[in-house]
């Protein structure tokens, strides 16, 4: 499992560094695992901040309208922002039934710290840092520079691609029919 975990990380890391072949392990730790339970709910977690933010920018817009007379560009804008928030909802709906279909303590995805040394711009040995996901079976989900760019929810949860597309195509739809009103 480790060889196999460490040539997965490594074939991601591959384009990243200058000169792959000066590549030198120091370490790959885990640091961090997810369940099932803990992805999807993080999932959710996500579009409830998205829903926040959009409400926001509605009520921002709804005081940038105040006092003017040609309103037409605010209400596309607040159009389309209830469209998203619309979609977030649909989105959080489907999530919250996946999550009490999920496994509170099967683990789908292990966080890594990933530590080696290279070849730098320089031509010296230098070392290198990223942290990635994994799956148990060693497959890298993502691979990052600071933990902080990995994405809270990294394993796909059967269904919500798909439902995401639909919700993308059923919003520009939308979004075409309101700028059309306008036109």
């Amino acid at each position: 499992m480790e060889s196999t975990l460490e040539a997965n990380a490594f074939k991601a890391l591959r384009p990243v560094i200058k000169d792959p072949s000066s590549y030198e392990l120091i370490s790959i730790e885990a640091v961090d695992s997810l369940t099932e339970y803990q992805n999807i709910d993080n999932a959710i977690r996500q579009h409830e901040r998205m829903q926040e933010i959009t409400l926001s920018l509605i009520e921002e817009t709804i005081k940038s309208a105040e006092g003017k007379k040609d309103v037409s560009d605010e209400l596309k804008s607040i159009d389309q922002y209830f469209i998203d928030v619309k979609t977030d909802s649909a989105l959080i709906s489907f999530l919250d039934r996946k999550l009490g279909m999920a496994n509170k303590s099967r683990v789908c995805a292990i966080k890594y710290a990933y530590r080696f040394r290279y070849l730098n711009d320089a031509g010296l040995m230098a070392p290198g840092m990223y942290y990635f996901w994994a799956k148990p079976d060693g497959t890298v989900l993502q691979l990052e520079d600071k933990e902080e760019k990995l994405d809270v929810s990294p394993v796909t949860i059967p269904g919500y691609e798909k439902l995401m597309e639909e919700a993308i195509d059923m919003a520009m739809l939308k979004k075409d029919s309101i700028e059309a009103i306008f036109r």
